[in-house]
């Protein structure tokens, strides 16, 4: 048997209410899950902070063409590793789109 919290991790922290619903329609097979609420998930709460949420309207011009300007981002040290080993993740967003 498993709880929900641990399945939650095993399920890459998606939520509990979707790990729930996951089981019952039959989604994830082989899972005897314990019945009661979800404990509370530190890993969570680290990866998702709280903060300010973006603009209604976009505060300055959009560049007018692909590859103009180029947004990225770095997470990591992850603590679990990926199928291919790798601890990192980065994203790059074109302004344009």
């Amino acid at each position: 048997k498993l709880t929900l919290t641990e399945l939650h991790c095993r399920l890459g922290h998606i939520s509990p209410k979707i790990t729930r619903c996951l089981v019952r329609n039959g989604v994830v097979r082989g899972v005897n899950l314990e019945e009661g609420p979800a404990e509370f998930c530190k890993a969570c709460v680290k990866a998702n902070p709280v903060g300010k949420g973006f603009p209604k309207e976009w505060s300055s011009e959009r560049v007018a063409a692909i590859g103009d300007l180029i947004h990225s981002g770095l997470w990591g040290l992850s603590q679990v590793e990926s199928m291919g080993g790798k601890q990192y993740y980065v994203s790059f967003t074109d302004d344009h789109s």
